[in-house]
């Protein structure tokens, strides 16, 4: 019971000092387009997440949507500013208008874990971590959340993916780096951010207990979006020939996959996903 007391009355101080060490205030910011079905939800999973007196500013930086994400986001206390379309060019706008020295950004459809707050700022608390994140797994479809923990599984071997959707940063190392940097040579604005983090001498600390969602309604959507990416970013771990032999074997994973998480939907949604990523990496190579 002692013990237990004592565990608890750390838990309550603890985000005192998290406070302390990012300075008591942070800025939010978020880059939309079209993002009114999903808005709702991940704004208002943010306000679960953050508490409200750590936070300045809450900007939106907006792409030109013609649906009512302006509406909603401002519904719920965002400042929206209209502004190129594009991840890296929403971003570095959204970074100038930052004036705290720890800032966090987010995407239209990811639906932060209650615990995010509290564990990521532990991460961008330590010495030479300069960008911290959680992970997230599809939420809204069944066989793609196994799609997704099966697949995070298999990746563990290299780290898990690095994401700017549920992510703290130091601002002044992110501004020194040159901040956010389109698509190059298919590689995502995530990862060439990384690359430049850690070749300034900097970590980009990922805590795996810290699992968001990441808002997928159905299989054929997320094939959709996968095509486009892949069409578009570089197989940063694989080879093409690690994706065709991903592919020969996609039936029978794909059966243990159905097994392992009793979704049948799974044995062929998952040789779909290895077919259309294949397809989307070769077109986008060519």
């Amino acid at each position: 019971m002692v013990a237990a007391a004592e565990a608890m009355s750390m838990q309550q101080d603890e985000p005192m000092m998290w406070r302390a060490e990012l300075e008591t205030m942070l800025d939010l910011v978020m880059w939309t387009l079209n993002g009114e079905e999903t808005l709702e939800e991940s704004l208002s999973s943010i306000e679960k997440s953050v508490p409200e007196d750590q936070i300045c500013h809450r900007f939106i930086i907006d792409g030109g949507s013609i649906d009512a994400t302006t509406l909603v986001a401002r519904q719920h206390g965002w400042s929206v500013l209209p502004g190129p379309r594009g991840i890296a060019r929403q971003g570095n706008l959204a970074l100038s208008l930052v004036d705290t020295a720890v800032y966090a950004s987010f995407e239209q459809d990811i639906i932060i874990s209650a615990n995010w707050f509290q564990k990521v700022s532990r991460l961008i608390s330590e010495p030479g971590v300069a960008v911290a994140q959680g992970i997230r797994v599809a939420k809204g479809s069944a066989t793609l959340a196994a799609m997704d923990r099966e697949n995070l599984l298999r990746t563990m071997r290299w780290g898990p993916s690095v994401s700017i959707d549920n992510t703290m940063y130091k601002t002044n190392v992110v501004r020194d780096v040159g901040g956010y940097r389109a698509f190059k040579e298919r590689k995502g604005t995530d990862a060439l951010l990384h690359e430049k983090i850690h070749a300034a001498g900097y970590k980009w600390a990922i805590d795996t207990t810290c699992i968001s969602g990441h808002l997928r309604p159905s299989l054929a959507y997320h094939l959709r979006h996968c095509l486009r990416s892949y069409q578009l970013v570089l197989w940063q771990h694989e080879s093409t020939g690690d994706h065709l032999r991903l592919c020969a074997t996609s039936l029978v994973r794909g059966g243990m996959m159905a097994s392992k998480y009793h979704d049948p939907q799974v044995f062929l949604g998952y040789p779909l996903f290895r077919w259309v990523a294949l397809l989307g990496g070769l077109s986008g190579r060519v």
